[in-house]
């Protein structure tokens, strides 16, 4: 992956694909699918700025269960869109990063978006 220094230099972010080339990184994942899902049936090539990405998540989809896979994306899905949602997501998530998550608020990371703005500070 690269180091926040080497994504400032454009050459490194360039890596122009055939679609063929960039599902060769991952074959775990339907991309044909997901471009024709996604409206984007007719691109033939893809700016992939971190094929190292790609392959480390090839590993990682096979290492992992597709139950950890599941519920690593509704926990994703949920935790994103919980601002949008009712009181109770909204108490829920900040009452989970505030005194649930331990690990969270060893690391500083306590709050989602707004904790970010701190730490970035």
């Amino acid at each position: 992956m690269l180091t926040r220094v080497e994504m400032r230099d454009p050459h490194k972010l360039f890596h122009k694909m055939s679609r063929k080339e960039f599902a060769a990184l991952t074959p775990a994942l339907d991309w044909d699918g997901f471009f024709s899902a996604a409206g984007l049936g007719g691109v033939a090539v893809v700016n992939v700025t971190e094929p190292a990405f790609y392959q480390a998540l090839e590993q990682q989809l096979h290492a992992r269960p597709i139950g950890d896979w599941q519920s690593f994306l509704r926990w994703n899905l949920i935790r994103g869109a919980s601002p949008y949602l009712s009181s109770p997501f909204v108490n829920s998530n900040f009452e989970f990063y505030s005194n649930t998550c331990v690990a969270c608020r060893s690391s500083g990371r306590v709050g989602g978006a707004a904790s970010a703005g701190r730490t970035a500070i």
